[in-house]
C-alpha cells in the first residue's frame, strides 16, 4: 500500500510541476528567414510549427535563441503554444522609399526588410 501511495505521489508531483519525464525526448530547431523584395508593401508572417507524428511538444521548452530584425521590421515572437503546435509571428517592412521609375525601373530603391531567427524546443513521447 505504501509503495502505491508513494508512486501516486510522484506521478501527481510530476503532473503538478509540469515537468515532462516521458520515455523519449529530443531537441528540435525551427529556423525562419523572410526578406522583402525592394519597393513592396509590408508583409505579415505567421509560421505554425507542428510536432512530428507520434510526438508532443514540451511547451515550457520553446525558446527563441537567435533573431535578426531590420530597422522597421518587428518580431512578435511565439504567440501561442500547445503540445501539438506553436505559432511564430513577425512583420517585415522595408526601410526608406523607392524613387520614380526611369526607363521602367525605380531611380533609387528602399532598404529591404528582413526577419530571421531560430527557435529551439523539445519533443517527447
Amino acid at each position: 500500500m505504501l509503495r502505491k501511495k508513494l508512486l501516486l505521489s510522484v506521478v501527481v508531483l510530476i503532473l503538478v510541476s509540469g515537468v515532462v519525464t516521458a520515455g523519449e525526448r529530443r531537441e528540435r530547431e525551427f529556423s525562419f528567414n523572410e526578406k522583402n523584395a525592394h519597393c513592396v508593401d509590408p508583409q505579415d508572417y505567421v509560421r505554425d510549427v507542428y510536432a512530428d507524428l507520434g510526438w508532443k511538444i514540451d511547451t515550457t521548452s520553446i525558446k527563441t535563441i537567435h533573431t535578426h530584425v531590420s530597422t522597421k521590421s518587428h518580431y512578435s515572437g511565439i504567440t501561442s503554444r500547445s503540445e501539438d503546435r506553436f505559432r511564430i509571428e513577425f512583420h517585415v517592412r522595408n526601410n526608406g522609399t523607392c524613387g520614380p521609375k526611369v526607363f521602367g525601373k525605380p531611380a533609387w530603391r528602399d532598404g529591404r526588410g528582413v526577419v530571421l531567427g531560430t527557435v529551439r524546443y523539445f519533443e517527447y513521447k
